[in-house]
């Protein structure tokens, strides 16, 4: 095993927020709509349904966890496992690696949430598998079960939810939503598209590609983290525009498509009505690793006393 430059540490918080802001804001969309009357409530709960898709308890792994979900009713502390798939672009039907992973526990009583990014090529025991793998691989071999099993055994903590979203359900709101405005930091060339410095007004699929590009980015991962960071944000201002409200049908198809959640639209208005101060005060933290190769795969290690910091960081955003 070959141990790898150790990355300087980053401020992820922006990055974090946008992401769950940018999920949050699709959620308020669904309970704004759900408080209407008419076609738009039949339109909003078509999509719920759509998008649900259940992990019943039996679908879990053997966990000392308790995994009911009927405590956001009451306020009490959850968790829930945010996804980024890497599938749905160009025809891709496959089920795809979860490209980006964090956890939210959200704290009512505390008014916070906290948001905890896990990176991807994390060395560990896959749940069920009985080998150890980059974490992003759970999905792919067993779904969100597998997915939510893993990382509450690597973490220590109950995994009650999960949410993900594919790249095309990116692409087509960006599409949906008339393009978007950035401001790029870095120029380069990826997929025929070219992207030099300065504001860039984009369609989906030139946003999608401007997303994707790695290697060629002197901060490799990172800068492609950043980059998603910046059209989310600009995703997340088109949103935020009153006016594009109307065009709540087209966003609710792009949901259904592209969206996947084990919460009901009961459990999101009990959400949004039980927590909102906690959804609106987020804390994000970031679970370094240290780059590794083994047996020719590029891999993650997290340090012992790393991992028991974020493990103890999670636990304590869980206590009432």
């Amino acid at each position: 095993m070959k141990k790898k430059n150790k990355p300087e540490r980053k401020k992820r918080k922006g990055w974090l927020t946008f992401l769950w802001g940018f999920l949050f804001l699709l959620l308020v969309i669904v309970i704004v709509a759900a408080a209407c009357i008419g076609k738009i409530y039949w339109d909003v709960k078509k999509t719920s349904n759509a998008i649900h898709n259940d992990v019943p308890i039996e679908m879990r792994g053997a966990s000392s966890f308790d995994h009911k979900k009927d405590d956001i009713v009451t306020g009490k502390p959850f968790s829930v496992l945010i996804m980024g798939i890497d599938t749905g672009d160009f025809g891709r039907t496959d089920i795809g690696r979860s490209d980006t992973m964090m956890v939210a526990t959200v704290n009512q009583k505390k008014k916070e949430t906290l948001l905890m990014s896990v990176p991807r090529d994390t060395y560990t025991e896959i749940s069920g598998k009985g080998f150890p793998d980059k974490i992003n691989h759970a999905y792919a071999f067993g779904g969100a079960a597998m997915a939510m099993d893993t990382t509450e055994n690597l973490l220590n903590i109950p995994i009650h939810y999960y949410i993900w979203l594919n790249m095309k359900g990116m692409s087509d709101l960006v599409d949906v939503l008339g393009g978007i405005t950035v401001m790029n930091p870095t120029a380069f060339t990826y997929a025929k598209f070219d992207y030099p410095v300065g504001e860039l007004k984009m369609g989906g699929l030139e946003a999608l590609q401007y997303t994707r590009m790695r290697k060629e980015d002197p901060r490799g991962d990172y800068g492609r983290q950043e980059r998603q960071r910046i059209v989310l944000e600009a995703i997340s201002k088109k949103l935020l525009n009153l006016s594009n409200v109307t065009k709540y049908q087209s966003i609710l198809n792009v949901l259904g498509e592209n969206m996947q959640t084990n919460l009901t639209l009961e459990e999101m208005r009990d959400i949004e009505q039980n927590y909102h101060s906690a959804l609106v005060n987020i804390r994000g933290d970031y679970m370094q690793g240290e780059g590794a190769m083994i047996d020719g795969g590029s891999y993650q290690l997290i340090p012992e006393a790393e991992l028991s910091r974020v493990q103890k960081e999670l636990a304590k955003s869980l206590q009432q």
